[in-house]
Formats: C-alpha cells, sequence, structure tokens
C-alpha cells in the first residue's frame, strides 16, 4: 500500500506487530500507541485506512488534534476455564 501511494513506511503507523489483530479497534489503537503525544499537543491531518473480512474497507482523510488521549490499559491474561482446571489437577 506504501509503495502504491508513494508514502514513506515511516508515515504509516502500524500496531499489528505488537497487538496482532484487534479488528475494529486497529485504528484507535493505533492513534494512541503512535500518535497520542503528538495528538495531544499539535493538529494532525491524517489518512486512516481499515480494511475487513471479504472486500470490505473504509478510508477518511481527516484533521484532528490537539486533543485529550488516554493511555491504552492493559488487562492481564486470564486463565480460561479449560486452563483452570488443568491447573487444579
Amino acid at each position: 500500500l506504501t509503495k502504491r501511494l508513494k508514502i514513506s513506511p515511516e508515515k504509516v503507523p502500524t500496531t499489528l506487530r505488537l497487538y496482532g489483530n484487534t479488528s475494529s479497534a486497529s485504528i484507535p489503537l493505533t492513534l494512541v500507541v503512535s500518535l497520542g503525544g503528538r495528538l495531544q499537543r499539535e493538529s494532525l491531518r491524517l489518512l486512516l485506512i481499515g480494511f475487513g473480512v471479504g472486500w470490505s474497507w473504509g478510508a477518511v482523510e481527516l484533521t484532528c488534534g490537539p486533543m485529550l488521549i488516554s493511555d491504552v490499559v492493559r488487562v492481564p491474561d486470564v486463565p480460561t476455564a479449560t486452563e483452570q482446571q488443568g491447573q487444579e489437577s
């Protein structure tokens, strides 16, 4: 995509390697993790693109900021019922 749009990879933040496929949370998560500090201080012109199952996709160009950005809340892993039963044996 960066080659077709002739955009340097440094201008295309992603969180796939850090968090995996986060579905509909991918764009807001990437905004917070990759651009949160800048969005708190300045206005940014952004092109947001998301791809879904099959041929579904969406894109929007917008300018936003400065704005309040929350921290990412990480929830500790909780063992499934099956994993808990295995630990009790």
